[in-house]
């Protein structure tokens, strides 16, 4: 595990970071998230699908809670859905206080910024935070584009944080990692293994699935969370570009021999 006086990745340039709001329902929440980005030096922000539009993310309510913040609303992008908002970033984390069925790998704030920090040669080159509703958080489906699940300790008699609150908790683990990333004038900065985005490992995903259909192993009627086992598989550790491509390839080279 990496510690604040542990070496870091200074060769490879510091990954581009991205909050994502998910169909937030008041406005002044997202405000709320603007205002403590600029404190954090975040400047990237997508809102997907948030309640009232682009109306509301400009409005007085939400230009009053970011404060000095407030030019960050006006470069938000909204999204259609999650898929859009993260699919061409490589690595995906999802905060939510809610256990689910499935299992996925969950870590605490500075658990995830360690396991950034110690990849030094699969650096994510964007990495996106995403924030579910204020009253639901993430569905299953949403979570399972996220390749972590961030969970932050809290007293368990209330463990209940406001979007604003995790959010600023995020901010600062991430502002701090930064900090320790610059690397020093003569290091020469060196380009990091791409990794698959979103959009490559579920390119991926519907490849097998159809193959598993064509071949007979899946009953698309009854599909047992084939789509979901095999996203845990991706999504357990970084993946290379190449990795995908190489899959993808295989797979339609199996689909050709099909009778």
């Amino acid at each position: 595990m990496v510690t604040e006086s542990s070496e870091l990745p200074a060769s490879v340039s510091p990954p581009e970071l991205r909050f994502v709001l998910v169909r937030t329902s008041h406005p002044g929440n997202i405000g709320a998230v603007v205002r403590l980005m600029k404190n954090m030096a975040l400047t990237n922000l997508v809102l997907v699908r948030p309640d009232g539009g682009r109306e509301a993310v400009l409005s007085d309510v939400a230009v009053a809670r970011a404060a000095g913040g407030a030019a960050l609303l006006e470069q938000a992008v909204i999204a259609d859905s999650l898929a859009e908002a993260v699919g061409d970033c490589d690595w995906v984390a999802a905060t939510s206080a809610r256990s689910r069925s499935t299992p996925w790998p969950v870590q605490s704030p500075r658990e995830f910024i360690d396991e950034i920090e110690s990849e030094a040669g699969l650096t994510p080159r964007r990495i996106a935070i995403v924030f579910g509703r204020e009253d639901s958080g993430l569905t299953n489906d949403e979570l399972q584009l996220c390749n972590r699940h961030i969970m932050i300790p809290a007293n368990p008699d209330y463990p209940v944080l406001n979007i604003a609150m995790a959010a600023q908790i995020m901010a600062y683990e991430l502002y701090q990692m930064m900090l320790r990333w610059q690397p020093e004038e003569s290091d020469a900065v060196a380009e990091a293994v791409p990794l698959a985005s979103a959009a490559d490992v579920e390119a991926v995903v519907s490849a097998l699935t159809d193959l598993a259909v064509s071949t007979g192993f899946l009953d698309p009627a009854e599909p047992r969370q084939f789509g979901t086992h095999i996203r845990r598989l991706f999504r357990r550790a970084p993946v290379q570009r190449d990795e995908t491509n190489l899959l993808r390839g295989l797979i339609k080279a199996l689909q050709r021999k099909l009778p």
